[in-house]
């Protein structure tokens, strides 16, 4: 999902929270940019990824299922 949404994604925000009420940490300048790069890979690199996480992930089966929902 980060891939494709990528290409609208701001470069930049500035600040992920509105201002601290109580001194709480807040993710601003190079940290809040960070935080939204933080699933970016090279676009090559998605065919692999994509392997990986399927690999890992149970088939649908009556077991895992609710009732009445695979037919």
């Amino acid at each position: 999902m980060n891939h494709v949404l990528k290409g609208i994604r701001y470069e930049t925000v500035g600040s992920l929270h509105g201002g601290s009420h109580d001194g709480e940490l807040r993710l601003v300048g190079w940290s809040a940019d960070q935080w939204l790069k933080r699933f970016d890979v090279d676009g090559s690199e998605i065919p692999a990824w994509r392997t990986k996480l399927l690999s890992n992930e149970p088939h649908l089966n009556p077991a895992n299922t609710l009732a009445g929902r695979l037919q």
